[in-house]
């Protein structure tokens, strides 16, 4: 099948045997394509090779063509430098022309060298330029989704929730909260508060301060979910006077008379009269009764201070005889004489 009929040079290099092209046309939704692991091969891992040798069909080298190989499938072995570029060395049952294929982790199925010939076939076998080469040579022009960078999410706060991610991958922290995406991508983290919390806001890397990450390395974005607060207020009335304080602080009325509590906290009001006064009861919400409120929604109490109430005792002495009166009345002694 034929997707293009031309192209255009982006990059090239004799010293690791590539050309980089760009299509006028991008065919990977059909045929797919490969990725490069950034971080290279590793010793002794097996691989294999998609090829086209001598413009053939499709060939995959899987096997080893060292006799001495103890697993029969293609590894790679000795990472050294050729002069021009670090190369991995490996024995492959590659073919004639497939100069350029990609060496693929079978691991992974990520690219970790580029093919590129014989090395001394009895002694090294073939081997090709490590990938980290070509990233390095591609710099800029590398494309799109050629790597893969690692986005990593924590749910931290004292309220419940969870995020995830688009395109898809994260799903935290009920299912996973690690994913790999593709450089130059943008991710965007959707934080939902579970129940009584709220979404207090995201720290870790710089990019995600606002939930929407450029993968242009390895991120960590925490979000944090907080408990739901509400809004507890004391007033004070009556003809006397007082103050009312909270357990957990935060009520210090008259003064401070509002504070937002967490959702299911319980609070303790205490009413102090001054010296003249008397604290005479709460009235407000239904939970203010006791002055104990549990904060499932936002409560307003009312303390009420009035004037004390003294007694007044009159006591007729003497060997005479006579009466004692009040103003304000009350006092009509002898009679009514306290």
């Amino acid at each position: 099948t034929v997707v293009a009929t031309s192209s255009t040079l982006v990059q090239t290099s004799a010293a690791i045997d590539y050309s980089l092209v760009q299509l006028p046309v991008n065919p990977t939704a059909t045929y797919g394509f490969f990725q490069l692991r950034k971080e290279g091969g590793i010793s002794d891992e097996e691989i294999y090779i998609p090829q086209h040798p001598q413009a053939w069909g499709k060939r995959i080298a899987v096997f080893s063509d060292n006799p001495a190989d103890p697993t029969g499938y293609a590894e790679l072995s000795l990472n050294l430098s050729n002069g021009n570029a670090m190369i991995w060395l490996y024995f492959a049952d590659t073919q004639g022309g497939s100069s350029g294929s990609p060496v693929v982790a079978s691991a992974d199925n990520l690219v970790v060298a580029l093919h590129h010939g014989a090395y001394g076939c009895s002694t090294y076998g073939n081997g090709g330029p490590e990938v980290e080469e070509l990233i390095a040579d591609l710099g800029g022009d590398l494309p799109q989704d050629a790597i893969l960078y690692t986005l990593d999410v924590t749910v931290d706060g004292l309220g419940s929730g969870t995020v995830v991610s688009s395109p898809s991958g994260i799903d935290c922290p009920s299912g996973s909260c690690e994913a790999a995406f593709g450089n130059d991508s943008t991710v965007t983290l959707t934080p939902s508060a579970g129940p009584h919390s709220i979404f207090g806001g995201w720290s870790g890397d710089p990019d995600c301060s606002d939930g929407t990450v450029t993968m242009t390395s390895d991120l960590s974005c925490t979000a944090t979910f907080d408990v739901d607060t509400h809004t507890l207020t004391v007033s004070t009335v009556g003809t006397g006077g007082g103050t009312v304080t909270s357990s957990p602080p935060g009520i210090s009325c008259p003064g401070d008379c509002s504070q937002e509590f967490n959702h299911g906290q319980t609070v303790t009001l205490t009413p102090t009269p001054d010296g003249s006064s008397a604290f005479t009861g709460w009235s407000g919400d239904a939970d203010c009764s006791d002055g104990e409120v549990t904060m499932n929604t936002e409560v307003s109490c009312t303390a009420t201070f009035d004037t004390a109430v003294r007694t007044l005792t009159v006591v007729l002495a003497g060997t005479g005889g006579g009466s004692v009166t009040s103003s304000p009345s009350g006092i009509n002694c002898p009679g009514d004489c306290s």
